[in-house]
C-alpha cells in the first residue's frame, strides 16, 4: 500500500509498505477520503512537535470502510462505512469523565501519535473501539460530508463556548476555509447576524454565499466603525477569531460587547501573545476563552448536521495521496480553501 510520510519541513514522500497488521481487539479500514487540516499545513511548514510520531503520518479527517476487524471485535462488519472520532480520549481522567473529551490528561490522535489518514489502510486500535471512536456513517452521508465532521464539530465547540445561539450576534475573523464553516454553524445555531472580516475578496464572497449576513474587506472599510453600525453601537455576543494572527485576536476584542465573548479558535505560531487593556476586560465583563478540537457528542452531531451544510463548495481541491506534496506546498494559495486526498484516486 502507499503512504505518506512527513520526515521533516516541507519534506513529504509517498513510500509503498506492507498492508500493517492488526490485533485480535484492532480494525483494519480502507481509508477512502482525508481532509487535509490547517494544523496538517502548519506542521507541513514548520516541523513536527516533540508529542508527534516521527516520521509521520499526518491526516485525522478520515472516511473509509471496515476492511478486517479482529477475532474479540464485536459490532463491525467487512464494508461498513465508518469515521474514527481523531481524538483518543481515556475515559478515565477528571475532563473525560467531565464530558470534556477535548481536553484529556491522556490524549492521544490520529496524525500525530497514532499513524494518520494519508495511507490507504489504517489500524484501529482498541482504544478507539472501547470509547465508541469509531463511528458508523449512514448512506445519506456522502464521503465528502463525512471527511468534513471534524471540522465543523470544532467549530460546533468553540460556538458552544461562546453560547452561540438563537438571535446572536457572531463575528467570525478570517475568511479561510474555518471561517467560512463557522458562518455555516452559526446560522444553523440561529444567529442573527453573521459578520466575517477578513482580505481577500473570493473567500469574503464565500462566507457571504455560505450564509454571512455582512462581510467587510478590512482593506477598505474600518472593521470596528463597520461592526459597530450594524450591531447599533454594542458590539457582537461572540466574536470567533479564525485567522491565525495575534494581531487579528487584539483587534476583534474591540469588537465584543459587554458580557459577551472572544473565542480565540486559530493555533497561532510558538510564542505569540496576545496584549491588552485589563480594564477594558475587567469593566465589561468580557470572556476570553480558547477552543481546541471537539468532544465526542459534538462529533457526532456533527455528522448528523454535514449533509445540511451545503458545504462542497468549500471544497477547492481533490487530489490523490501521490499528489499530497504539491497540494500541500500550495496550500498557502488565497485561491485554495479546503483540500481532501482521495485514497482511491
Amino acid at each position: 500500500m502507499k503512504a505518506a510520510f512527513l520526515y521533516g519541513k516541507e519534506d513529504i514522500r509517498v513510500e509503498k509498505i506492507e498492508i500493517p497488521a492488526i490485533g485480535d481487539d484492532e480494525i483494519l479500514i480502507k481509508v477512502d477520503m482525508c481532509g487535509i487540516c490547517g494544523s496538517d499545513i502548519r506542521t507541513y511548514f514548520m516541523g513536527a512537535k516533540a508529542r508527534y510520531k516521527f516520521p509521520l503520518i499526518m491526516g485525522h479527517e478520515i472516511i473509509g470502510k471496515v476492511a478486517k476487524t479482529g477475532k474479540n471485535v464485536q459490532g463491525y462488519t467487512i464494508g461498513e462505512r465508518v469515521t474514527p472520532i481523531p481524538i483518543i480520549s481515556c475515559g478515565k481522567c477528571w475532563y473525560c469523565t467531565n464530558g470534556r473529551e477535548n481536553l484529556c490528561a491522556n490524549l492521544q490522535e490520529f496524525g500525530i501519535n497514532y499513524d494518520g489518514g494519508f495511507q490507504e489502510y489504517l489500524v484501529i486500535p482498541t482504544d478507539v473501539i472501547k470509547i465508541g471512536g469509531l463511528v458508523k456513517v449512514s448512506d445519506e452521508v456522502t464521503d465528502i460530508q463525512a471527511a468534513m465532521a471534524e471540522p465543523i464539530a470544532c467549530c460546533i465547540h468553540g460556538q458552544t463556548n461562546a453560547h452561540v445561539g438563537v438571535g446572536s450576534h457572531v463575528v467570525v475573523v478570517g475568511e479561510g476555509p474555518m471561517g467560512i464553516l463557522h458562518t455555516k454553524v452559526a446560522k444553523l445555531m440561529g444567529a442573527a447576524k453573521v459578520i466575517v472580516t477578513g482580505m481577500i475578496t473570493e473567500r469574503l464572497q464565500k462566507a457571504k454565499e455560505a450564509g454571512a449576513d455582512y462581510i467587510i474587506d478590512i482593506r477598505e472599510k474600518n472593521a470596528y466603525e463597520e461592526i459597530m453600525r450594524i450591531t447599533g453601537g454594542l458590539g457582537a455576543d461572540a466574536v470567533i477569531v479564525a485567522a491565525p494572527v495575534a494581531a487579528a485576536a487584539k483587534e476583534a476584542l474591540k469588537f465584543v460587547r459587554q458580557k459577551g465573548t472572544l473565542v480565540l479558535f486559530a493555533g497561532n505560531n510558538p510564542g505569540s501573545e496576545l496584549c491588552f487593556e485589563i480594564n477594558d476586560v475587567h469593566y465589561s465583563e468580557i470572556n476570553i476563552t480558547g477552543s481546541i478540537n471537539c468532544n465526542n457528542h459534538q462529533f457526532l452531531r456533527a455528522l448528523e448536521l454535514s449533509p445540511k451544510m451545503n458545504i462542497e463548495p468549500l471544497i477547492t481541491d481533490i487530489v490523490s495521496l501521490d499528489e499530497i506534496g504539491e497540494a500541500l506546498a500550495n496550500s498557502r494559495d488565497t485561491g485554495v480553501l479546503k483540500m481532501l486526498v482521495d485514497l482511491n484516486k
